[in-house]
């Protein structure tokens, strides 16, 4: 029986010196990674040391144990590092070096917009401003009649929604993670908050668009109804929102992409990757049987050619494992899927 050496391959969610052992091994970026051999039993303690900071947040190196045992994993799996175990004894550790909001200065108020809301005899003026965070106030005839704190965020809208007989306030938020918007009657009562990397109005419908983690930039928009005095959500649908669709460019981003589909649902999207043999032979729920309940897919470290791919699935509460899967192409389509 061969001896399969154990290997680690270490990435970072932000440039990052890498130690191992209080030995300096080197540099990596996002979209890179270090590879060393192992032992096949003993303790390796690697630190990340961030070598920049994220806007308004501060980055301060960690260190995590990992120990092996006969090339078995016998260390827990701490909270900040994602941990996948490969074929051949290749376990991938992503480190995140921890992070805490940095100190920013405290800008002096200021009013960000101002709406009047006319409701019969009544006026409204809704302001919304910035003192230590983002606020809303409403008046009537010069007297405060509500405030609001609405948390942090970068700015923001006033508009009025239209739902047939009646006007409801819509505050549009940016925030440093995305969008938020919230709805209130005209007795200031909330009626909806919702949030996400865009937040719109679509056809009447108050809108939340989040991006999903695909090679292709797929977005989960979810719309928001308004019946007899309440918002109900509409089902989730998955597509293109905010940008068109783009067609993948090479093997290694059509089999990615392929992947990607299977996993969101996307039939339509699948089938149109494969070549005309495999779409009459196939169906589209035996392809999602045969990939099984997988959560993302990327290249071996070695092979970027798109003939390899690993789907990485959760194999424990907090491990996970990848499972390689062989494309064959033909004419810019996969003509053959199979199990590595």
């Amino acid at each position: 029986m061969d001896y399969v050496l154990p290997m680690l391959i270490i990435r970072s969610d932000v440039p990052s010196l890498i130690e191992v052992n209080g030995r300096l091994q080197g540099e990596i970026a996002p979209d890179g990674y270090l590879a060393m051999p192992l032992s096949d039993t003993g303790d390796y303690y690697v630190c990340a040391i961030p070598l920049m900071d994220d806007r308004d947040v501060r980055r301060f190196s960690v260190t995590r144990k990992l120990s092996l045992n006969e090339g078995a994993l016998t260390s827990p799996i701490i909270g900040d590092v994602d941990l996948c175990t490969w074929p051949g004894g290749v376990y991938e550790m992503k480190i995140c070096p921890g992070s805490f909001q940095a100190d920013r200065t405290q800008a002096f108020p200021y009013t960000i917009c101002v709406l009047e809301w006319q409701r019969e005899e009544q006026t409204h003026t809704i302001t919304l401003y910035y003192e230590n965070g983002l606020r809303l106030s409403a008046e009537e005839q010069g007297r405060v009649i509500a405030g609001y704190s609405l948390g942090d965020g970068t700015g923001g809208t006033l508009s009025l929604l239209d739902v047939g007989d009646d006007n409801l306030l819509l505050v549009r938020i940016g925030t440093r993670r995305g969008e938020r918007m919230l709805a209130l009657d005209f007795n200031l009562s909330p009626l909806l908050e919702i949030e996400g990397d865009t937040v719109y109005v679509d056809e009447g419908c108050p809108s939340a668009v989040k991006r999903l983690d695909t090679l292709l930039k797929h977005e989960e928009r979810t719309r928001y109804e308004y019946r007899d005095g309440q918002f109900l959500a509409l089902s989730p649908e998955i597509g293109f929102f905010t940008h068109p669709p783009e067609r993948p460019g090479d093997n290694l981003s059509l089999a990615i992409a392929f992947c990607e589909a299977v996993r969101e649902n996307q039939r339509e999207e699948a089938l149109s990757y494969l070549a005309s043999d495999l779409v009459n032979t196939l169906n589209f729920d035996d392809i999602r049987s045969f990939f099984g309940d997988f959560s993302c897919c990327r290249p071996t470290f070695s092979d970027r050619s798109g003939k390899l791919l690993g789907l990485i699935y959760q194999s424990g509460e907090q491990l996970k494992s990848a499972q390689l899967f062989s494309f064959e192409f033909e004419n810019g389509l996969i003509s053959d899927v199979s199990e590595y």
